[in-house]
């Protein structure tokens, strides 16, 4: 589940009914608040919403359309929904868990901005969550004018100590953690056998970062960190690389660890965003030049209306406006523009770039705007754009013999199997976007086998792994 760009998985801890058909001759709307979702023809609605303090569940409302009087000779059941983030909620108590309202990709608040706006950048939230903050109970509650009815629901709240799964209650929305100081990663697995291991992992706004906190077991309690220092997948020359983490905004991971790979798979949950501030209180590294802009695809749209939303690491969103036929260079020197086999109408979401151009001062959400929202901040117009972080890329085939030469086909939307280098390690498939017989897959450094063909992805550098596979006719 994507909500900050891809940001939260959460464990939603509440139980939850099922209520029964309407009466045949129901002809009013009904409306539903859950933190689950009403699949099909069978609403769901939760009898309450459990949580910790510290835990963040998203929340949606539910609009189900009246149900035809059995008179007029046919039944309609109630209309099956994905729901909606809850816009209309309240909290009775908010001492006891209060409501943030986290961005939409297309808006330039940073990510860990304190949440307590309910239309961040003027328009809807990409999604409603309901944060405990102590313990207690309260009650949440929606109401909402729908064809000409006005419907209410309402749900019931209970802060607790009791965990029925994985859940991470520390750091909270919003904070700020110093580096150098000490501070506690906690989390609770209600459930989870003392023997199973967990590893804390932690992501910046497009989950681009990926270091290991710490590897940690027993399966329920805290951890203290430096919120400096995180490490990469080992390699032959290294068993734990590490380095120092930069300033900026952050959620954590954590999640069990299976057969020694960092990978999530089982049991997994995530914190609230925050921040990490340097120790000496310098600003971060700016993402930001006269002329420039580095930051990892949340939002994209070419060829139609040739946009694109950057998430930068310490100064939120900034819109860039290019033509899918903007070159794309996967150089790894500094200001190095070489173009390579790459467009801007091949660039994937989640991928980090840097792009050169001119700021222009029109302040607004889409590039045809001008000065139609003033918060909004300038907008570059893209000549150039450069991959940034590290991945493999290249071009993928299927190839036979036919007589005395090679016939090769492109394999674009073949997943890429991708192998660590120690024993027994299982295979990860990656998927990336079919782009007529290229690939590029954002990776973090290290060791690999890509099929069965050794790779190594170096940090900052985008290493070319050209594939070939045997056509076997499927």
């Amino acid at each position: 589940m994507v909500l900050l760009a891809g940001c939260f998985n959460v464990y939603a801890q509440s139980g939850s009914a099922q209520l029964p058909p309407p009466a045949a001759n129901m002809t009013q709307g009904r409306l539903a608040i859950s933190d689950q979702t009403a699949w099909m023809d069978s609403p769901a609605e939760a009898h309450s919403i459990m949580l910790l303090p510290g835990q963040i569940v998203p929340v949606r409302q539910f609009y189900y359309l009246p149900v035809a009087s059995a008179t007029e000779g046919y039944g309609v059941g109630p209309s099956h929904t994905y729901g909606t983030p809850c816009v209309a909620c309240r909290v009775e108590n908010p001492n006891v868990a209060r409501l943030r309202y986290s961005p939409t990709a297309g808006c330039y608040l940073p990510p860990d901005f304190d949440g307590a706006l309910a239309e961040p950048c003027g328009i809807s939230p990409g999604e409603v969550f309901l944060e405990g903050l102590v313990r207690g109970e309260t009650t949440i509650t929606a109401t909402i004018e729908k064809n000409g009815e006005t419907l209410s629901a309402s749900t019931a709240i209970r802060v607790t100590d009791r965990s029925d799964g994985l859940v991470v209650v520390s750091p909270r929305w919003g904070e700020k953690l110093k580096q150098g100081e000490k501070h506690v990663i906690a989390w609770r697995c209600g459930g989870c056998p003392a023997s199973v291991h967990m590893i804390a992992t932690i992501f910046d706004d497009a989950e681009r970062v990926g270091g290991v906190i710490a590897r940690l077991q027993p399966a329920n309690g805290s951890y203290t960190w430096d919120a400096r220092t995180v490490c990469g997948k080992p390699t032959p020359e290294s068993s734990s690389p590490c380095e120092d983490l930069r300033p900026g905004y952050y959620h954590i991971s954590v999640a069990e660890e299976v057969d020694g790979e960092d990978l999530m798979r089982g049991l997994f949950a995530s914190s609230a965003p925050f921040q990490i501030v340097s120790a000496d209180g310098a600003s971060p590294v700016p993402d930001i030049t006269a002329d420039s802009v580095k930051g990892a695809i949340v939002a994209l749209d070419l060829p139609d209306t040739n946009f694109a939303w950057l998430q930068t690491m310490a100064s939120g969103k900034r819109l860039i406006c290019l033509a899918p036929a903007t070159p794309v260079s996967t150089s790894s020197g500094p200001r190095d523009w070489s173009p390579s086999m790459f467009t801007a109408g091949d660039l994937p979401l989640n991928v980090t770039v840097e792009a050169e151009g001119v700021w222009e001062d029109a302040h607004s959400v889409t590039c045809a705007g001008n000065n139609d929202d003033y918060a909004a901040p300038p907008r570059l117009k893209a000549k150039e754009v450069r991959l940034a972080n590290s991945g493999i890329f290249g071009t993928f085939e299927l190839c036979k013999s036919a007589g005395n030469q090679e016939v090769c086909r492109n394999a674009s939307g073949r997943p890429l199997q991708l192998t660590g280098v120690s024993a027994g390690s299982a295979p990860t498939y990656l998927q990336p976007r079919p782009l007529n017989g290229k690939y590029l897959a954002p990776l973090h450094p290290g060791h690999y086998y890509l099929f069965n063909q050794p790779v190594e992805v170096k940090p900052s550098q985008w290493t070319r792994a050209d594939i070939k596979l045997p056509d076997n006719g499927y």
